[in-house]
Order: structure tokens, then C-alpha cells, then sequence
């Protein structure tokens, strides 16, 4: 399973999303790129096997990701 793509659209005010538990298993810097409220997003417990090299340039890795 991968990132859903076009959430921006749907949830263009988002601060936080919480993906935990569901199987993702590739983040890429265009799945969040857009979310430009975006503060945290949680991913835990998910099987990430691709994690691209520049997502976290996004936004500061301390606000954004949470194990």
C-alpha cells in the first residue's frame, strides 16, 4: 500500500495525519509536498520499505515524524 495520493485536495488544512497501522510501504516527498499545514505525521507500525531521501527536507524531521 502506498501513500494516498491527492489527500491535499481533500484535506488541504490538515496539521497532522496519523497512517499508523496501515500497511504503507513507500512515503515520497510528492505525497506531503502539498499538505503545507502539515506538522506531524505518524506513521508507525506500517511496513515503509521506501523512504524517499528528500522527504524529510520538507519540514523539520523533529515537528514532522513521530516512531
Amino acid at each position: 500500500m502506498v501513500f494516498p495520493p491527492n489527500i491535499h485536495k481533500i484535506f488541504p488544512r490538515t496539521s497532522k495525519i496519523d497512517f499508523g497501522q496501515n500497511q504503507i510501504s513507500r512515503v515520497r516527498n510528492a505525497d506531503i509536498s502539498e499538505l503545507r499545514k502539515l506538522t506531524e505525521l505518524i506513521l508507525s507500525e506500517n511496513k515503509i520499505t521506501e523512504l524517499e531521501g528528500s522527504l524529510l527536507r520538507v519540514k523539520a524531521p523533529s515537528e514532522l515524524l513521530k516512531y
